[in-house]
């Protein structure tokens, strides 16, 4: 890992209580994706220290977490991570190495070395800078699955972890005709 990537250290950039932001927490994560709590500033929780950048990768550190991952893409203005996330960049000139990293974030041997590296209490055993560069990941060896890797890497950086969140933007656009269904309402009856 330390010759692909750099961890980048916590902001110490403090959010605006009276401005809002999309939170990720560490159970709202999983491998390669992730969903946002809406928060105005005063209500973010002291471990929210990471301001993210598109391209950034967040990896969960913590012994329960280490197949928890993802990539920040689109709009990160208002993104902020827990810092129970390494938040790593990939260094200038192994760039072309982001397809093994992700592929390898995503395999068991990239989860057995994480866990066997944890140190500290039961769940709440955390991987040190120092081990985490040690992880070894494997390489892609087919074309055919680096292209397939790719496409899914572009999807990240323009900001779509889910489908879900890409369908979002595309209603958001115009872009489809998707129809608006209005909430359910409850009639009561009285007897």
């Amino acid at each position: 890992m330390g010759d692909i990537v750099d961890i980048i250290p916590e902001s110490h950039r403090k959010a605006l209580p009276s401005g809002t932001y999309r939170y990720v927490q560490i159970q709202d994560i999983w491998d390669g994706g992730y969903t946002v709590s809406t928060l105005k500033g005063w209500e973010l929780p002291s471990r929210a220290r990471h301001k993210a950048s598109p391209g950034d990768i967040f990896a969960g550190k913590i012994w329960n977490s280490v197949g928890k991952w993802f990539m920040a893409g689109g709009a990160t203005d208002d993104l902020i991570v827990t810092n129970g996330c390494y938040r790593l960049r990939v260094k200038q000139g192994k760039e072309d190495l982001l397809p093994d990293l992700v592929l390898g974030m995503c395999s068991e041997a990239y989860r057995v070395q994480m866990r066997g590296f944890a140190t500290g209490s039961d769940g709440l055993a955390e991987i040190v800078e120092q081990d985490f560069n040690e992880v070894v990941l494997p390489n892609i060896k087919t074309e055919e699955a680096r292209r397939s890797a790719k496409r899914h890497l572009a999807l990240y950086k323009e900001g779509h972890a889910t489908l879900k969140s890409y369908v979002s933007e595309v209603e958001k656009a115009g872009l489809e005709n998707i129809p608006y269904v209005p909430d359910r309402k409850t009639v009561f009856v009285q007897v």
